[in-house]
């Protein structure tokens, strides 16, 4: 009878065995095929068992045990499931089900996870020809116990009935299965060991086709049959055995299946496997080693694949592979990609400049360059004239590809065939190097790389303020070289230099050797020392402060500059991760551009002043006022409201506030809510009693809800009343759209107002139940923004409620708050307070700075 307690420990005991096994520095290779092993013993045991106690009945009928996907490929991951088939012949099925009733439960009451099926071979036949999903999860299948013959069969029926007859659609799918797989680039930041680009799924998917095509997937054996390389296979071995340790560590440390390199994990994860150093040093190293092996197993993979896909017998003489027609050096044309088909080792040793037409003609033509041909060129790098990457053949290469559509694609061919490392030697130092932070998704050349993407993407939008810009700029091809360079500085930024500063001066050095203008030069320095201008003063300043935008136009000049920094600043931060450039970065960023260009257009003797503009607003507003809108109303409105007020909101919002105001009952706070056309927020308008705390009080009532706040503005009037105006977005980042719970969010807010209840602390556990911030918090004070007010910049981990906690601890400290900006970048929060004290002056007193900064910090 089989002795459940003993068989746990036993699998305990090997566990943890294998465990320290792991954890003194056995590789990830030797550690899955451990795993394997014992739960092989075990599976084994317990039939041996069975088959002692009961032979008649394990033995009457034939069946296996056959074990399928990772299991079956003997790479058993700690927290990974044991995938079982047990295997009968149609109509003799009850020794095989006698078996499975044993073993499946006794797995699981030690402690596996197990996923089984129970079949007859035509069934899983059958089943297999049905679902692509079966077919790959049986392909690298193995006999674990039971009739070998019943499992050789069963192997034959699987190639000839479900594999050799259909190949091609076999492959159609595996190619669709590595699109929707791989959808995300190399360089993300947090990247899955399985799905993303590189994995263990891209990998398996090429063994799925070699096997298809060639009848085998061992990789020694593919090398022996030519198909691999004996470098391809030390290659393999070498970075597949990283990524397995690594997701062994994951498996471990969690005790479940965790494939996902997450910022919380990077840090604990490189500790464990021996890297050391200062925190961010060390997953610095460790990030670096991860994106080096998945880079040369997505090579592998990729080749592999496309070997077995494209695969002929004489596939030069019959497939119509052209020569290439320019050089006729040994380079054919197959399908879109170029390949090298001759024995020259010197090729590009003796002409140098075939490697400039390889590229022009990818650009031209829409070709691609072949992983060996690809590894061609990076061997023949070393062998090449050092002022070949700067004579001015190069330089007009190289600018021509810059002004020619598709660009991003072939600068990505020159950085993977180390062509653009060569020209610029400081992009070698921001490759798979990764931001320490939680909001940047991509590694720096990524990031680089996407920015240049969606920038070249505006070339097919139709409308639009950005791609007018961009196709009005002749000087395109310069915002380019400005992404390029803009973050190519940044390893080597310090707290004296930003790494603005330090890009800026690596791209003097490529502009002189490029032979730019002396105007080219100075837009490419300018743009990108200047980079993050708009970017920080749409987040983090009043934009209708008219000095703001006066100090912006004096710094960028001219309305050219004004466009290539847009064109930049929308490329960079939709580099930065999915969803930076939101619908509200996007508003926030256009209201900044077309303020200042209608600053920049009109000539300085001609600009209004603030009280001009006050006036002819007045006028307008009172123009197109609604009959039913008492004229008295409007005047009594208008008399009383600040001119920061006049200056910023627009005339449809102010006439809205008329008419609400013209409805309040005597003191009573009134709310509207508004949902504009075109708009992507919705804005919420609070009228009442002018009373320190009413921002926090809101924020209750919306953070409740799961409502995030945008920005809020608070206008106090001479006669003793409030405007605050609250900008906010649902959860899913759109318009709050239900009208019963913005009429129960009024309601809640007139309450919460009317009532004076007391400000109070978001009490939800801080960053979001994490056990560490993600990021570490910041708070900066200023006085030197706007001579009105007092400046809170904070950066934090974001959460609901953290507008709350934030604007409590304002309040207890007794400031007002006059404007809130409201906004993440990701995961991380970029909030901007405008304050003063209680006689509406800014704040000086350095001992109570302190005491502020002190009290945000044990909020955030």
């Amino acid at each position: 009878m089989l002795n459940i307690k003993e068989l746990r420990e036993k699998f305990r005991g090997q566990r943890e065995a294998i465990f320290a096994e792991h954890r003194g520095g056995a590789g990830g290779l030797e550690i899955v095929r451990k795993l394997t092993e014992c739960a092989d013993n075990i599976i084994m045991g317990i039939l041996d068992q069975a088959l002692k106690e009961n032979p008649a009945e394990m033995s009457e009928q034939p069946f296996a045990v056959v074990g399928v996907g990772g299991y079956g490929r003997s790479e058993l991951c700690p927290g990974s499931d044991i995938d079982l088939l047990t295997l009968h012949e149609s109509g003799m099925a009850r020794s095989a089900e006698y078996a499975a009733n044993i073993l499946v439960p006794a797995l699981w009451d030690i402690g596996y996870e197990v996923g089984h099926v129970f079949r007859a071979i035509h069934e899983t036949i059958e089943m297999s020809k049905k679902d692509m999903t079966v077919k790959t999860n049986l392909i690298q299948s193995r006999l674990v116990w039971g009739d070998g013959s019943l499992y050789i069969k069963f192997r034959n029926a699987q190639w000839e009935n479900t594999v050799r007859k259909d190949i091609e659609s076999f492959m159609q799918y595996l190619e669709e299965m590595r699109k929707t797989t791989s959808t995300r680039p190399l360089g993300i930041t947090q990247p899955n060991i399985k799905q993303d680009a590189g994995g263990l799924r891209a990998l398996q998917t090429a063994f799925w086709a070699a096997y298809a095509r060639f009848g085998i997937h061992d990789p020694t054996a593919l090398r022996q049959r030519g198909i691999l390389t004996e470098k391809d296979l030390e290659s393999l071995e070498k970075s597949l055995d990283f990524l397995l340790r690594v997701r062994n560590e994951l498996h471990f440390n969690e005790n479940k299946k965790n494939d996902s390199l997450a910022f919380e994990v990077q840090q604990k994860t490189a500790a464990a496997l021996g890297y050391q150093g200062q925190p961010q040093e060390m997953v610095k190293h460790f990030m670096g080693d991860y994106y080096r092996s998945v880079k040369n197993l997505k090579e592998i993979s990729d080749g592999l694949f496309n070997r077995s896909r494209n695969y002929r017998k004489g596939i030069y003489k019959k497939s119509g592979a052209v020569p290439f027609k320019k050089t006729e050096k040994g380079l054919t044309l197959f399908g879109n990609e170029i390949f090298f088909s001759g024995n020259h080792s010197t090729l590009f040793k003796e002409n140098p400049e075939l490697i400039l037409d390889i590229f022009r003609l990818c650009q031209d033509e829409g070709h691609f360059i072949s992983l060996p041909l690809q590894k061609k060129i990076q061997d023949s790098l070393d062998f090449l004239d050092p002022g070949f990457f700067s004579n001015a053949r190069f330089r007009e290469f190289f600018i021509s590809v810059l002004k020619k559509r598709g660009s991003t694609t072939i600068l990505r061919m020159m950085h993977e065939s180390g062509v653009l490392s060569r020209f610029l030697p400081e992009f070698e130092e921001i490759t798979h190097a990764t931001p320490y932070d939680s909001y940047h998704a991509y590694t720096i050349d990524e990031h680089t790389f996407q920015a240049l993407s969606h920038l070249e993407a505006l070339e097919n939008e139709k409308s639009g303020t950005l791609p007018e810009i961009y196709k009005r700029i002749e000087e395109n091809w310069l915002v380019k070289l400005v992404i390029l360079h803009h973050d190519i500085g940044k390893p080597e930024e310090e707290q004296s230099r930003s790494h603005s500063q330090v890009s800026a001066k690596i791209a003097e050095k490529t502009c002189a050797k490029l032979a730019l203008s002396e105007m080219e030069m100075y837009l490419t320095i300018f743009l990108i020392k200047h980079h993050l201008l708009l970017n920080h003063l749409a987040r983090r300043r009043d934009t209708h402060d008219s000095k703001a935008i006066h100090g912006l136009a004096d710094t960028i000049g001219n309305r050219k500059k004004l466009d290539m920094l847009y064109l930049v600043t929308y490329a960079d931060m939709q580099g930065v991760a999915p969803g930076v450039w939101s619908n509200w970065s996007a508003f926030l960023l256009e209201d900044l551009y077309q303020r200042t260009a209608d600053f920049l257009n009109i000539d300085e003797s001609d600009r209004p002043g603030d009280e001009e503009k006050v006036e002819a607003q007045k006028k307008k507003i009172l123009k197109y006022l609604p009959r039913e809108i008492p004229m008295e109303s409007a005047l009594d409105f208008l008399e009383t409201a600040p001119t920061r007020y006049l200056n910023s909101v627009p005339i449809h919002s102010i006439i809205g506030h008329i008419s609400l105001s013209a409805s309040i009952e005597e003191k009573k706070p009134a709310v509207g809510i508004y949902n504009y056309d075109g708009s992507h927020f919705t804005e919420m308008v609070l009228l009442s009693e002018s009373r320190r705390g009413n921002l926090n009080r809101v924020a209750g009532v919306l953070s409740s809800r799961g409502i995030n706040i945008l920005e809020t503005k608070i206008f106090r009037k001479k006669d003793g009343t409030s405007i605050d105006i609250f900008r906010f977005i649902d959860r899913y980042g759109k318009q709050v759209g239900d009208n019963d719970q913005l009429n129960r969010i009024k309601q809640e807010v007139i309450r919460v107002v009317w009532n004076k209840e007391p400000p109070t602390k978001w009490t939800a556990q801080k960053n979001g139940g994490r056990a560490v911030p993600l990021s570490a918090p910041r708070v900066e004070i200023k006085n030197n923004v706007t001579p009105a007010n007092t400046v809170i910049e904070i950066e934090a981990d974001d959460r609901i409620g953290l507008v709350q906690s934030i604007t409590f601890a304002i309040y207890k400290m007794g400031l007002n708050i006059h404007l809130a900006k409201i906004d993440t970048e990701g995961n991380k929060a970029i909030d901007a307070f405008y304050v003063t004290d209680e006689n509406d002056r800014p704040v000086h007193d350095e001992n109570f700075l302190r005491e502020l900064k002190k009290a945000l910090l044990e909020v955030i």
